[in-house]
């Protein structure tokens, strides 16, 4: 059995703090999701990171967000219960998500 729309939010400092704590925490959930007979489906699981644009642009090095040995994908995306967020919090995502289900059923 699988768990279905879990998230989990990391802040820190720097990234490599964050990428640290992400690491750390979903190192957890998989312990906790064992010991209930549940699983998480790693194809299924991304990470997005947010921030500014610039700062984002800028970075030299990308977080490496892992369950054991396996990458997580990094998305510039994520849909949480219907809302697309992109990856610099405005809303330009969730408008054209929107746009194109309105476009769709007319």
């Amino acid at each position: 059995m699988f768990a279905d729309d879990t998230s989990l939010t990391a802040v820190g400092k720097t990234l490599n703090e964050a990428e640290e704590l992400a690491n750390k925490d979903l190192k957890n959930v998989k312990v906790w999701l064992s010991s209930h007979k549940l699983s998480l489906n790693i194809a299924k699981t991304e990470y997005i990171l947010i921030g500014s644009r610039p700062k984002i642009n800028s970075m030299d090095v990308q977080p490496i967000v892992k369950i054991d040995p396996c990458p997580i994908k990094r998305v510039k995306c994520a849909n949480v219960l219907g809302v697309e967020i992109g990856e610099n919090l405005n809303w330009e995502k969730h408008i054209e998500y929107i746009a194109s289900k309105l476009s769709s059923g007319i």
